[in-house]
């Protein structure tokens, strides 16, 4: 790296690491300035979508951390829905007075205020997540160089690991600032949605991520929210975007949304597998599946964990 770009890339990164210098409790309020604990936040909703899925209070949800760090491997294992899908991002008080619109009752895709709330809630998961991945990944990047394992700012695999991880985690705060000030100014109207509607479709998996389509190129890299969820007999499939992604992002969700039949479902499907981790099955449905299918999709998965496979086709691919 060049002795100018070096510096600058230093600077960013000191000023990223500066900004979030907090503990994992350290509540992502829009205005920034909270200073009450959080808690273990629902970034889907507990009460109007999970208990949809839920059997004894139980969901299907990869187990993606504990796995890798015990044989490198991806299992789907139930959990109790006061943990699925929860991230230290909240205070109570933010969390209740944020989301009460789209916790406390039916969603409504007319309605603008409440499509906006599910992307923030997307935006806020995925801002603590990729923010948790930049500091381990800079803290075993670190590690080794302590050890003498890695030669500080060599562009070795764990080097550039981290680097990526941190401009990952820039990337995503950039865009929830983004939001912050459209939450904060009541200007929900700078953000586009698509939806799509499955008719008579049961509640199999839910879904709330944020995904980056890495492969258009532009000023700044396109983000797309997406949330799946039930509701009245349906499955609501839900893309989110700032206007200044939409030509790329309906670009990208045409792929999707121009498709019908099974057909689109197995494509919702593969993107789920292939782009999110925050999202839940049915454990009924997933009892279902053969034991060949529940491998086939937990090894697709942890394929699609840090290099999206877009060669990768099976029929098993399938969560309707």
């Amino acid at each position: 790296m060049q002795p100018h770009k070096q510096t600058a890339w230093n600077q960013h990164k000191s000023f990223f690491f500066n900004s979030l210098k907090a503990t994992p409790s350290k509540c992502l309020s829009p205005e920034g300035q909270c200073t009450l604990p959080a808690i273990r936040s629902h970034s889907i909703p507990k009460q109007s979508v999970l208990t949809h899925l839920s059997e004894d209070g139980h969901v299907i949800a990869p187990d993606a951390i504990s796995s890798i760090g015990k044989s490198d491997h991806i299992r789907f294992v139930q959990q109790g829905i006061h943990k699925a899908t929860t991230f230290p991002g909240l205070c109570a008080r933010h969390d209740s007075e944020l989301f009460r619109r789209i916790d406390n009752g039916a969603i409504s895709l007319e309605d603008q205020e409440q499509l906006f709330l599910l992307a923030y809630r997307a935006t806020l998961k995925e801002c603590y997540a990729t923010w948790h991945a930049a500091m381990i990944a800079q803290g075993n990047y670190r590690s080794r160089v302590e050890k003498n394992l890695e030669i500080a700012h060599s562009e070795s695999e764990v080097g550039m690991h981290a680097t990526r991880a941190i401009i990952a985690a820039i990337r995503t705060k950039n865009y929830k600032e983004l939001a912050d000030a459209a939450l904060t100014d009541s200007r929900n109207d700078h953000w586009e949605h698509k939806s799509i509607v499955l008719k008579e479709q049961g509640p199999t998996i839910e879904l709330s991520a944020l995904i980056t389509l890495d492969e258009y190129k532009s000023s700044t890299t396109p983000l797309v929210a997406i949330n799946i969820f039930p509701q009245e007999g349906e499955v609501i499939v839900l893309f989110s975007f700032t206007k200044e992604h939409e030509h790329h992002a309906r670009h990208w969700c045409s792929k999707i949304t121009e498709q019908c039949g099974d057909y689109q479902k197995y494509l919702i499907s593969r993107m789920v597998l292939q782009h999110a981790e925050n999202f839940v099955i049915s454990p009924t449905y997933f009892d279902r599946m053969t034991e060949s299918k529940k491998a086939l999709l937990q090894q697709f998965f942890m394929m699609n964990l840090f290099n999206n496979d877009d060669t990768f086709d099976h029929p098993d691919l399938y969560l309707f």
